[in-house]
């Protein structure tokens, strides 16, 4: 494989819930059919000649801010068939959330992504959708003080 082609389609979280519902790969291509392409692009892999395992990172271009399902295939293709090599999903925001963990405290702040400015009176939605091994899942709301910051014990 010397190329990698990806496709961004900009999605609602309605949409992407129903997306996650879906188990049979056929109908998440039906899915992904009916989609809008909002973005494509492609990548030239390098070819090591070792056969060794490698894993590569891609730059995304620049997309407005939202969430989007990227979907990468190994042939240039106007439908989205068996060639669907992976896809995952992203939300381009300006926002970062930065997080810190003392013991059982974690210590969280919300900046602008291009300034590094803490963002204040945030309203964060702290939410866990793995239960780990003590079978307790997150669901909590936040507000950020004048440092962007809010603490999570």
């Amino acid at each position: 494989m010397k190329k990698v082609y990806f496709t961004a389609f900009e999605i609602t979280k309605n949409q992407q819930t129903k997306f996650n519902s879906i188990y049979n790969d056929s109908l998440k291509t039906e899915f992904i059919n009916k989609l809008k392409p909002t973005l494509k692009w492609d990548a030239e892999l390098k070819n090591e000649i070792d056969y060794q395992q490698h894993a590569t990172e891609f730059l995304l271009p620049k997309l407005n801010n939202g969430n989007y399902l990227i979907v990468a295939t190994i042939t240039k293709n106007l439908k989205y068939d068996d060639n669907i090599f992976a896809h995952t999903f992203i939300q381009a925001t300006n926002l970062a959330l930065i997080e810190n963990r003392q013991t059982s405290t974690y210590l969280y702040q919300v900046v602008d992504r291009n300034t590094g400015k803490p963002i204040e009176n945030a309203q964060v939605n702290l939410k866990n959708y793995n239960t780990g091994k003590y079978n307790k899942s997150i669901d909590k709301n936040f507000v950020t003080n004048n440092y962007g910051e809010f603490i999570y014990k």
